[in-house]
């Protein structure tokens, strides 16, 4: 396949996919909502199976597929060269760590609301067991780095939800390496660019699948319980919480990358008999129907198969309708859901030091239906607010660090995907 006809001269790729920045402040929410229920109000959880929810950070992986690959992807179906490692590590490390650093340090040593034991084995509803303040300098230099999810004595201390951003910081470090293998089998060994580029994203989805069944197997082996071979201070449990098993997330995200570059390049085409919208449903259902069984027969997998709900949805907001965004895209692109979207990383790593503080405060209500309705409605009124101020305050900075020059701010930030 000629580049030429790969990219056409008249096509264009996008510089900004709508929708996506409100999609993320869609499942900022429900990691909040998921948190705060089980938190306060233990009997809305297990009424409403409220933590079905945590599945949005299946779609935020896949949208880390997408978007941290889309630059490398790029350049290796133009037979460019990959894009600078040194720009890449600079822009990696300065979007995760200046807003999860200064939520450590002041959850930990301003407010004491950290956990300092394992979050699932001492935490109990509408309380503050096993939260404070770590003191150990090594258990502090472990946090800081972002390396204690990969300890059993550390894994869900601090921030517990940092666990996902160990994942993204292990993805960012090696997708590199599957990018220069990609570019090396293209140009090297004359495979085509766009069979090149789609093997890092099938390798991961292998990786991932492998790691989970590896999961299963050693669970079943093992005389400890499924509390603690997720989320317990077990080398179980940091094997289940690792990259290694969430490799397959990231993996379906780069395949939608090359989905998406191949539709704008040849502008459109199609799988078969079917379109790429028409693929994008058929994966949404499946993935619905599955994850649907998987979490009431084997939980373990469900994040598995709703990847494949989510690769379908990411696609439908990416792929357009008769050359304009899908409508859904239009919608869920307000402003609010924007903004929401823009502070989500923020929100993420300080609404669990928030629910600890407000509990501190007696401001949480008991737990029945208005009381949760309140709490949820507290928990995030106040982490908007606190992550506005670390997106204004440090988040923005480290980002404007980062430009050569300084330009004006524009009214929307477009979704970077770099």
């Amino acid at each position: 396949m000629s580049q030429q006809l790969l990219m056409p001269a008249n096509s264009t790729l996008p510089k900004r996919f709508v929708g996506l920045d409100g999609l993320r402040g869609i499942l900022a929410f429900c990691v909040v909502l998921v948190h705060a229920t089980a938190q306060y109000n233990p009997h809305v959880l297990n009424t409403l199976h409220i933590e079905i929810f945590g599945q949005a950070i299946v779609v935020f992986f896949v949208l880390s597929g997408v978007l941290i690959y889309w630059p490398f992807l790029n350049a290796i179906l133009d037979g460019r060269p990959l894009p600078s490692l040194r720009t890449y590590a600079r822009a990696r490390i300065f979007r995760v760590y200046p807003a999860y650093l200064v939520a450590f340090l002041l959850a930990n040593f301003a407010l004491s609301a950290v956990f300092v034991t394992n979050a699932m084995e001492s935490i109990e509803p509408g309380n503050d067991h096993g939260s404070g303040m770590i003191t150990n300098p090594w258990s502090v230099l472990a946090h800081l780095t972002l390396v204690q999810n990969y300890l059993p004595s550390e894994l869900q201390t601090g921030i517990s939800a940092s666990w996902t951003l160990t994942g993204e910081l292990t993805f960012y470090l090696l997708l590199p390496f599957f990018c220069m293998g990609a570019a090396f089998v293209a140009r090297r060994l004359k495979v085509r660019p766009v069979v090149a580029a789609a093997l890092p994203g099938v390798a991961l989805i292998v990786i991932g699948l492998a790691s989970r069944i590896v999961s299963a197997v050693w669970f079943a082996a093992s005389d400890i319980s499924l509390l603690d071979a997720q989320w317990g201070p077990t080398w179980q449990a940091v094997f289940t919480r690792s990259f290694f098993s969430w490799a397959d997330n990231f993996g379906w995200g780069m395949l939608v990358a090359v989905v998406v570059s191949v539709w704008y390049r040849r502008g459109g085409f199609r799988f078969g008999r079917l379109s790429v919208r028409a693929l994008a449903w058929l994966l949404v259902a499946v993935g619905l129907v599955t994850s649907a069984i998987s979490f009431v027969y084997f939980s373990t997998f469900i994040g598995a198969f709703f990847a494949l709900f989510s690769t379908g949805l990411v696609l439908l907001l990416m792929i357009p309708v008769h050359g304009e965004a899908w409508r859904v895209s239009r919608l869920i692109d307000n402003r609010v859901l924007f903004w929401l979207g823009t502070v989500s990383l923020s929100l993420y790593v300080w609404h669990y030091p928030v629910m600890v503080v407000l509990y501190r405060l007696h401001w949480i209500a008991p737990d029945t239906w208005l009381g949760w309705a309140w709490n949820v409605a507290l928990v995030f009124a106040v982490g908007v607010a606190v992550a506005s101020l670390s997106y204004r305050f440090v988040e923005l900075p480290a980002i404007r660090s980062l430009r050569k020059k300084k330009k004006p701010a524009p009214a929307r930030e477009a979704v970077r995907t770099s």
